[in-house]
């Protein structure tokens, strides 16, 4: 970590990882990601989305949010990390060499559990009892989880 910054190996660049103020931000080249307790905004161009249950209780929904593009990393140098306890998010990243997986675990004040983002995916689970709605704007798209 440099400045209070993480940044993660990705092909052959970074991304990189911050928190300010109670959220987190993930940014690469041409995408930024603000987790924020109750929304998640994307900075950059997206393609479609779908929202899911699953399981046989439907205990868990997931926002399928997918890119209009692949991840580009920023130059840079940076970790392969396996874990790590950044701040009070739990940072995961698994490279299959097929594709790279980054999990953040956000902390239990946030309305949802988790994200998962690959190359052209960002995956958010979260509570069968709450609801998202998308926003999406030229360039932006908001997530509001309620």
């Amino acid at each position: 970590m440099k400045n209070n910054k993480l940044y993660l190996r990705w092909n052959n660049g970074v991304i990189e990882i911050r928190k300010e103020g109670e959220h987190i931000i993930i940014s690469s080249k041409n995408y930024i990601f603000e987790l924020r307790p109750r929304t998640i905004i994307i900075h950059g161009k997206i393609a479609s989305y779908e929202h899911v249950e699953t399981g046989k209780q439907k205990k868990r929904k997931y926002t399928y949010i997918y890119l209009d593009n692949a991840i580009e990393p920023k130059q840079g140098h940076g970790k392969i990390i396996k874990e790590v306890l950044y701040e009070n998010f739990e940072v995961r990243y698994q490279d299959m060499g097929f594709e790279k997986f980054l999990t953040i675990v956000t902390p239990g004040a946030y309305l949802y559990e988790y994200v998962i983002l690959t190359a052209e995916i960002l995956t958010v689970a979260y509570s069968a009892k709450r609801e998202a709605y998308v926003d999406i704007e030229p360039g932006l798209a908001t997530i509001y989880f309620v």
